[in-house]
């Protein structure tokens, strides 16, 4: 089997603003190969930009487009290929964007392994550890606090037992941060997770206040409250 192609396709929403309650723009990555076997996947990451990653031409051997790496290759070998792509994007690559596209075509390339055995990728990475999954409503912190109280309980009254609210008003004043907690506990009752997702919106000391403050009010967990890069600020927020 052969990978004779790597297509992009952006999709988006007619209207896009700066913070979403779920993905108005996407890249999906489509690998098709000689057997008729088609693999997708999508990054999520500025699509115009994933797209320049993979539909670029060779420029040199540590800066080439990804689909130029891939054609003709086997797509069952994803080891050796997630290793190809990513020596040859190192001058530009090695985190970052480069990291969104290439998980984009590694989802492709599972998915053409699952479907060449007639088995779900699931299987291939060694089962399902549960059959069943807690879900949880996700939605963005409203404006007032009694409007997120009010989405919450419509949330729960569409049967979920635990809700994730964030970006939004959070991150602006740390004391108005617990009140949020604090209100949603008292009107979704001590049987419901809450989680709050920070959105890398607050510096170090905000986030332990938070971490220490949201503990009292039994939250389920805080998402991102710091930089992805700021390692030393995870490290002294978890040893907190």
């Amino acid at each position: 089997m052969k990978i004779t192609d790597v297509e992009t396709i952006l999709l988006r929403l007619p209207q896009v603003r700066e913070i979403g309650d779920g993905c108005q723009t996407i890249c999906v990555i489509r690998v098709s190969t000689d057997e008729g076997i088609v693999g997708i996947g999508e990054a999520h990451t500025n699509p115009l930009a994933a797209r320049s990653i993979i539909d670029s031409p060779l420029y040199s051997v540590s800066a080439q487009g990804l689909r130029h790496v891939l054609l003709g290759e086997d797509p069952r070998d994803i080891n050796r290929l997630w290793d190809k792509m990513y020596r040859a994007s190192q001058t530009y690559g090695r985190r970052g964007l480069l990291m969104h596209a290439l998980s984009g075509i590694d989802l492709a390339l599972w998915d053409i392994l699952g479907k060449s055995v007639g088995l779900p990728v699931h299987q291939l990475l060694g089962g399902a550890r549960k059959r069943a999954h807690h879900a949880y409503a996700s939605d963005l912190s409203q404006p007032t606090l009694e409007a997120t109280i009010e989405r919450a309980l419509a949330h729960k009254a569409n049967g979920y037992r635990a809700m994730k609210f964030g970006w939004g008003a959070l991150g602006q004043d740390r004391k108005s941060d617990v009140r949020v907690a604090e209100q949603l506990r008292s009107a979704l009752g001590p049987d419901f997770d809450i989680m709050i997702d920070m959105g890398f919106a607050v510096p170090l000391d905000h986030a332990l206040y938070l971490g220490r403050a949201y503990a009292e009010h039994d939250l389920y967990f805080l998402e991102e409250p710091l930089s992805p890069d700021d390692l030393g600020g995870f490290a002294k927020l978890v040893a907190a």
